[in-house]
């Protein structure tokens, strides 16, 4: 028998921690499963009013033996209504291998609170998972990465003084090759401690020749309130006029310092600007003490702006879509970054 799913409480917090860091085989102050990181993500409101739990967990004699994490969002842009359409994208999924079944039944539970679900497929394995449950390859994102400080190698653990060098060596000789090109417009960045108004033009910019997940001011103050040190919020200015915004996040991975490309969306369709942006951001990262720089990219235009900023093709995820009543049109070019699901603060 599947023991009963229901929506997590506050005082279920350090459980579930345990559950997650023994499930995933996790250092034990991992961030990802830590108790106010895990109230941060499950238990705090994003939108006033009410929302839909965005954890569930079954338990059985006082203890977790099944979890989903849902982060619900809305599919936003062109041809979709006004509103959009729902959709969410599950994290920290795990259910006990004492009820093998649990897994299925918390995704079976997930699936109904969204009329869609996605999934960036990094695996084989999760690709097989998914392709059961009947979501579909629908676009390719591409992991850009950059490297912005030459020596971090140097520190990472498992590798000898041979494999090390090798591997300055071809860093050395990237950062040579492709630089990055300067950038042809000036813009300014200002950091905020919240988004408001200003980035509806940006959004409405964006919606009407793209479909992206909601980066409404409520959702991209909600990512700004993450608990561990790292996270920014930016304004992308030309003069004096926001022209874009963007989220940053420098995450330590043991002894490596990786700076991510949370967000940047530009207004206009104009690649000297998206491509000024980038080159800017980037180069906070790198003031920040971030050792290597991470972007994604899903449309030809943010490509081309990571290119243009010295960055690499690293790896591809796969996004994945499970539609079952066909409510996203195919052919529109879809808009993702890491800040979709939990990309922009794990590691």
């Amino acid at each position: 028998m599947i023991p009963e799913i229901r929506p997590l409480r506050p005082d279920d917090l350090q459980e579930l921690s345990r559950f997650l860091i023994e499930g995933f085989h996790a250092p034990s102050d991992a961030a990802f499963a830590a108790p106010d990181v895990l109230g941060w993500k499950y238990l705090e409101p994003i939108h006033d009013g009410d929302e839909i739990p965005r954890s569930f967990i079954a338990s059985e004699e006082g203890r977790i033996v099944g979890h989903v994490g849902l982060c619900p969002t809305a599919f936003e842009g062109l041809s979709l209504p006004p509103g959009g359409i729902t959709t969410l994208h599950m994290v920290d999924w795990l259910g006990s291998r004492v009820h093998r079944a649990l897994g299925s039944a918390l995704m079976r539970h997930a699936h109904q609170k969204a009329k869609t679900q996605y999934v960036l497929v990094a695996n084989e394995r999760a690709r097989r998972v998914t392709g059961g449950a009947g979501y579909t390859p629908t676009a390719e994102v591409t992991v850009f990465q950059k490297v912005l400080r030459i020596g971090y190698r140097w520190r990472v653990p498992g590798l000898g003084p041979g494999a090390r060098l090798l591997r300055v060596g071809r860093d050395a000789a990237r950062k040579v090759l492709n630089p990055g090109r300067s950038p042809q417009i000036a813009v300014e960045l200002r950091q905020v401690r919240e988004f408001g108004p200003e980035v509806g033009p940006i959004l409405d910019d964006w919606q009407a020749r793209a479909i992206l997940t909601s980066r409404s001011p409520e959702r991209l103050n909600h990512a700004l309130h993450y608990p561990r040190p790292g996270m920014s919020g930016w304004l992308i200015l030309v003069g004096e006029q926001p022209q874009g915004f963007a989220l940053l996040n420098v995450v330590a991975q043991g002894t490596v310092r990786t700076g991510k490309l949370v967000e940047c969306l530009v207004q206009g369709d104009d690649s000297a600007l998206q491509h000024a942006a980038t080159t800017a951001l980037t180069e906070e990262l790198r003031r920040q003490g971030a050792d290597l720089a991470i972007g994604f990219a899903s449309t030809p235009w943010t490509t081309e702006a990571l290119r243009l900023s010295g960055f690499t093709p690293a790896h591809r995820l796969e996004f994945t879509l499970r539609d079952r009543e066909r409510l996203i049109p195919p052919g529109i070019p879809i808009h993702l970054s890491p800040f979709e699901a939990d990309y922009a603060y794990s590691s």
